[in-house]
């Protein structure tokens, strides 16, 4: 059994591979950080051009969702213009090459505020809603909830000027 120990043993040229690597790489954590890094860049995209589909689709479909949902058609286009504006504060500003802090937490918190809001018209229209509109409802809450929290925690980095190739080269 001793022997074992020996056969098992990390050799000199180990330990210099293993010390020549970035942390994190070749491992779920180094992907879980790459993914991170990726959407960090783009998560005002990923929020500026859902909320403006969501939006659209909404405003198209809204006299059929009124029905499938159980709630008044007015609440269907509030839905549809609570969309189409955070989606277009979060365009513009993922269009924009510096983006104020203080923009990017009024979306962040705009974001949770529609949260709350969502939640809100689920407890609000809780005897007509059905269950779709509740699953409507609550995940559209967790999507811009998420996001909103995403946003407050790297609106730092998110407002850092964007970097690019061509700027690179120079």
């Amino acid at each position: 059994m001793a022997e074992l120990g020996r056969d098992f043993s990390v050799t000199p040229q180990m330990e210099s591979h293993r010390s020549n690597q970035r942390p994190g790489s070749g491992s779920i954590l180094g992907v879980q950080r790459g993914i991170r890094s990726w959407l960090s860049e783009r998560l005002l995209w990923v929020d500026g051009l859902g909320g403006l589909l969501a939006g659209v689709l909404v405003l198209l479909a809204f006299r059929w969702l009124s029905a499938l949902h159980g709630l008044p058609e007015r609440w269907i286009l509030v839905v549809a213009a609570v969309n189409l504006t955070y989606g277009g504060l979060a365009t513009y500003l993922a269009r924009r090459r510096h983006r104020p802090v203080r923009w990017i937490g009024a979306l962040a918190g705009a974001n949770v505020f529609w949260m709350v809001g969502c939640l809100g018209i689920v407890f609000w229209h809780r005897g007509s809603i059905t269950m779709y509109g509740v699953a409507h409802l609550i995940a559209e809450g967790a999507y811009v909830g998420g996001l909103g929290a995403w946003e407050w925690r790297w609106r730092s980095r998110l407002a850092s000027p964007r970097f690019s190739a061509i700027e690179s080269a120079d």
